[in-house]
């Protein structure tokens, strides 16, 4: 059967079949899986009743990090608290992580994203919502537009971007890619600007990091990267989540 990497659940790229690399044709009968280094290994964990911290995600997650399967980043809150910080992985922890055989892109949510967003304009008093009615909270934007939150400033996602042959033991880039006005992620970032495809095609040892700023709008507000230190916290983040997703 052929199939594209989206029908493979392998990135969301559905532009005809996978193409392998020559070198793939000595290992014709292999397993595929194994030859594209996503052979993740399966973790069977059987709780007993006086572990009552492993009934969750987080629990077990501490557990494996502990035990050398993978990290453990700080809970959503930790994260976007003032000052917080996380530690760097350390260089044996890089050398461990393999090149990639495959694109990796994904969207995912971020405790330190752009938006939601509750503080005040930068430079003034005025709260960034300003507007309240019927239950909703909006935006005037300095030419007078007025945009809800719940429609325009309540995403929290970030697309994620991984090329094909990155590899974390030599120097790279992360590049933080900030759409334009009228824009989504899916829609414009990932299928009309195609910034993916244009990182894995400059052949650098790159990342690409884009957050949803306003959803679909003529603004250019920068939310949560307006406070002192958000921006550091997000890039904290972000390296977090692309070790997630390379693993």
């Amino acid at each position: 059967m052929l199939c594209s990497e989206r029908e493979l659940e392998l990135s969301d790229e559905h532009e005809g079949i996978i193409e392998l690399d020559p070198e793939a044709a000595s290992k014709v009968g292999e397993s595929y899986a194994q030859w594209a280094g996503l052979g993740d290994p399966v973790v069977d964990v059987a709780v007993t009743p006086n572990r009552q911290d492993c009934m969750g995600v987080r629990g077990i997650a501490r557990d494996l990090a502990a035990a050398g399967l993978g990290l453990l980043a700080p809970a959503g809150d930790a994260l976007a608290a003032p000052g917080a910080r996380l530690q760097a992985p350390s260089p044996q922890q890089v050398a461990r992580i393999p090149r990639l055989r495959a694109n990796r892109t994904d969207i995912v949510r971020f405790a330190t994203a752009p938006f939601p967003y509750d503080g005040d304009v930068p430079g003034s008093d005025k709260p960034f919502l300003d507007v309240e009615k019927d239950g909703r909270r909006g935006h005037t934007t300095p030419f007078g537009r007025l945009y809800w939150a719940d429609e325009t400033y309540s995403d929290d996602r970030v697309l994620l971007h991984i090329p094909k042959g990155f590899d974390a033991s030599k120097p790279s880039v992360m590049v933080v890619f900030f759409h334009g006005h009228g824009a989504t992620l899916t829609r414009d970032v990932l299928r009309r600007q195609r910034v993916p495809q244009q990182v894995t095609a400059s052949g650098a040892n790159a990342v690409l990091v884009a957050p949803q700023l306003a959803f679909n709008a003529s603004d250019s507000s920068a939310g949560k990267f307006w406070e002192p230190g958000a921006f550091a916290r997000f890039i904290d983040e972000a390296a977090y989540k692309l070790a997630l997703i390379h693993i």
